[in-house]
């Protein structure tokens, strides 16, 4: 409060706390949800082959792009194995054979790709030099979005491939529905 001729007068408006979280606002961020998750078999045999072929899949279709899926191999294998292969385990047991892949492989390749890269600079310098470090790290997230992207949607295709699994039915658009009224009525 400042005070001009004896009158006090706030210096901020009086904060109603719409910006700080409530309790149950609160309560609602860190309790898991609250409807039922169903669990799914994964197929672990053609899980693994997917998870292995795809980076050298992808590598073999398009090492003549001046050799850069073979370098994504290179920077992202161990990554996609370690990170990726668990968070896509956890889609297919939660959601079904036909969980979004991609995503699933987005969000892998951001959760890995900074503790490898961190990990990658203190086991090779033996410190962190904060410049290096967010230059490495920019240049692998741009890199490595694209590949995850690509990697994603390979594995999902092999994955349903090996496992044998059906495509999911597609939806009926306007023509199938007019087609089957119009046979009905016939």
């Amino acid at each position: 409060m400042s005070g001009i001729a004896g009158k006090s007068v706030p210096i901020l408006p009086p904060f109603r706390g719409a910006l700080i979280p409530t309790k149950p606002m609160l309560k609602l961020a860190l309790l898991p949800s609250p409807k039922p998750v169903s669990h799914h078999k994964v197929a672990a045999g053609p899980f693994a082959i997917a998870l292995i072929a795809t980076p050298l899949l992808v590598a073999l279709l398009g090492f003549w792009v001046v050799l850069i899926p073979v370098a994504a191999v290179l920077f992202g294998g161990i990554p996609w194995l370690i990170i990726g292969g668990p968070v896509l385990w956890m889609g297919i047991a939660r959601s079904g054979p036909n969980v979004d892949f991609v995503g699933r492989s987005v969000v892998a390749h951001f959760l890995g790709t900074p503790i490898f890269v961190l990990a990658y600079e203190i086991a090779v310098l033996g410190h962190i030099e904060w410049d290096s470090l967010l230059a490495i790290m920019a240049f692998m997230l741009m890199f490595g979005l694209l590949f995850s992207m690509i990697w994603g949607a390979v594995f999902g295709w092999l994955y349903k491939r090996f496992a044998k699994i059906e495509p999911r039915p597609k939806d009926p658009d306007i023509r199938d529905i007019l087609e089957n009224s119009v046979e009905k009525e016939v």
